[in-house]
């Protein structure tokens, strides 16, 4: 994507920049899909993210996630986009994690 790039363009549209509403939802579609780039995209401000290829099915799904239930927006000095936290998936029984899991014990290796 030239003279820019996905990451550039998402940071424009978050400051407002050209009459952009900072609030439009981004869908970004990329075929670097490490965890890198995903979350640097994320921190960029984007609602949802598809890796190539993309399906029309998936593309839809991405779609009506970010319109219902639209995301809290958050406005600091550091970000400005959809609110990164997720709701609580509310899980029972064995399903659901105790306050103790050891996240760094479960990180999947970058391979």
């Amino acid at each position: 994507m030239k003279p820019t790039n996905g990451i550039e363009l998402v940071q424009k549209i978050r400051s407002g920049q050209n009459g952009v509403s900072a609030f439009t939802p981004v869908i970004m579609v990329s075929g670097y899909s490490d965890l890198t780039n995903i979350i640097e995209a994320r921190d960029a401000g984007i609602n949802k993210l598809l890796a190539k290829p993309v399906s029309a099915k998936l593309f839809y799904l991405r779609i009506c996630s970010v319109i219902e239930p639209p995301r809290d927006f958050v406005d600091s000095d550091d970000f400005h986009g959809p609110d990164r936290r997720r709701p609580p998936v509310g899980l029972e029984g064995d399903e659901r994690r105790d306050d103790e899991y050891d996240y760094d014990e479960h990180k999947r290796s970058p391979n």
